[in-house]
C-alpha cells in the first residue's frame, strides 16, 4: 500500500482547553507518513507555550490575524503534503481516521479530490455525563440542495488533496464573521469534484462545549455574510440555468430562516433584503413563505408586519431579563 505523505493542520485561538488532545490524536494516528502543523491566530492565553512544548514533533507558525480562513491557508501554502487534514484545537481524530481514508480506496485514491469521513459528537452539559452520538445524516443527493440546507460536511471530516485546494484558491480571507466552511464547499461545488465517502474514517466534534465562539458573539454579521453567499450561489445557478424548482425551494427556505434571526434586530433590514429578493424575481420567496408558513403572526400581519412585531416583541423580552437580574443582584 502506497502511503503518500499527510499534512494534519491545526489551527487554533485561545484553545488551551483541548489543544493538547488534539494535537496528541494528530500524533497517535497509525498512518505512518504523516507532518503535524499548529497555527496560532494571536493567542492570549497558554496556547503558545502548550505548541513550543511540542517543538520537536509538529511545525508551528505564529500569525497575529484572528482569522481562520488566514490560519488554515497557512497550513495549506506551508505543508508538504499531498493531502490536507484540517482539525479544529477543540475535536480530534480517531486514532485510524486518516489510514481508512486510503484503506476504503486502496486502488482510486490518484482520482480522488476529496474523501469525505464521518463524525461522531461528543456532547456534554453541566447537569450530564459527557455523551458521544453519530449525527442522523438526512439524505440530500442534490449537493446544491444540501448546500442551502446547511448540511455539509464537517471540515474535519474530509480529507483534501492539496492541488484541488490550490486549485480553487485556497480559503477567503475575507470572510471576517464565520461562513468560511459553507464559502469553501459553494466553491468546490460550483467547480466540480471527485468525492468518495470512506465512513469508517472518523473525527470526534465537540459540539457544545462553548457558547462563547467567535460566530455566536456575532450574530447579525454572520447571518448577512450567509445572505451574500445566497445571493451568489442563486445568481451562478441562475446563470447556469440550472435553478430548478427543488433548488429554489432550498434557497427559499434557506433565506428565510436568515431573515428571520436579523428581523429581530433589524427588521427594516431583513423587509429590505425580503423585498429585493423578491424584486429580482430568481426566487418565488413571497410565495413560499405564504405555502409554508402557517404561524402567528405572519399569515395575519405577512412578512413585514410580522418581522417588526417580532422585534419588538424580542425587545421587550431583552428588557425583562435585565429588570430580573437588577432585583436578583439587589443585597
Amino acid at each position: 500500500m502506497h502511503f503518500p505523505l499527510v499534512s494534519i493542520g491545526i489551527p487554533v485561538y485561545n484553545g488551551e482547553r483541548f489543544l493538547k488532545a488534539a494535537i496528541e490524536s494528530a500524533l497517535g494516528q497509525t498512518y505512518p507518513s504523516k507532518e503535524i502543523i499548529v497555527v496560532d491566530n494571536g493567542s492570549i492565553d497558554q496556547t503558545a507555550q502548550i505548541i513550543k512544548s511540542y517543538s520537536k514533533d509538529i511545525k508551528a507558525f505564529f500569525i497575529d490575524q484572528r482569522n481562520v480562513s488566514k490560519a488554515r491557508n497557512t497550513i495549506l501554502y506551508e505543508s508538504q503534503g499531498e493531502w490536507i487534514q484540517y482539525l479544529d484545537a477543540d475535536d480530534f481524530l480517531d486514532k485510524e481516521k486518516i489510514f481508512n481514508h486510503f484503506k476504503e480506496d486502496q486502488q482510486c485514491h490518484e482520482k480522488i479530490d476529496v474523501y469525505f469521513g464521518s463524525i461522531i459528537e461528543e456532547q456534554w452539559n453541566e447537569s450530564q455525563d459527557i455523551t458521544y452520538i453519530t449525527p442522523k445524516d438526512i439524505s440530500f443527493p442534490d449537493v446544491f440542495v444540501r448546500w442551502y440546507k446547511r448540511k455539509n460536511p464537517n471540515v474535519g471530516c474530509c480529507l483534501f488533496r492539496k492541488d484541488f485546494l490550490i486549485e480553487l484558491g485556497g480559503w477567503n480571507e475575507n470572510l471576517l464573521y464565520g461562513s468560511e466552511d459553507n464559502e469553501l464547499y459553494m466553491r468546490i461545488f460550483q467547480h466540480g469534484f471527485n468525492g468518495r465517502s470512506t465512513p469508517s474514517a472518523k473525527i470526534y466534534y465537540r459540539a457544545n462545549w462553548s457558547s462563547t465562539t467567535f460566530s455566536k458573539r456575532h450574530p447579525l454579521e454572520v447571518m448577512r455574510t450567509e445572505i451574500s453567499l445566497f445571493d451568489t450561489m442563486t445568481n451562478w445557478l441562475h446563470q447556469q440555468k440550472i435553478l430548478n424548482e427543488e433548488r429554489k425551494n432550498a434557497a427559499c427556505e434557506a433565506y428565510y430562516k436568515v431573515l428571520k434571526i436579523i428581523a429581530l434586530k433589524r427588521p427594516f433590514e431583513a423587509i429590505s433584503h425580503y423585498e429585493r429578493i423578491n424584486k429580482e424575481g430568481l426566487l418565488p420567496l413571497a410565495q413560499w413563505i405564504k405555502q409554508n408558513e402557517k404561524k402567528f403572526p405572519y399569515n395575519l400581519l405577512g412578512f413585514s408586519g410580522s418581522s417588526i412585531l417580532r422585534s419588538k416583541l424580542s425587545g421587550l423580552r431583552e428588557i425583562e431579563k435585565f429588570i430580573r437580574k437588577k432585583i436578583v443582584s439587589r443585597p
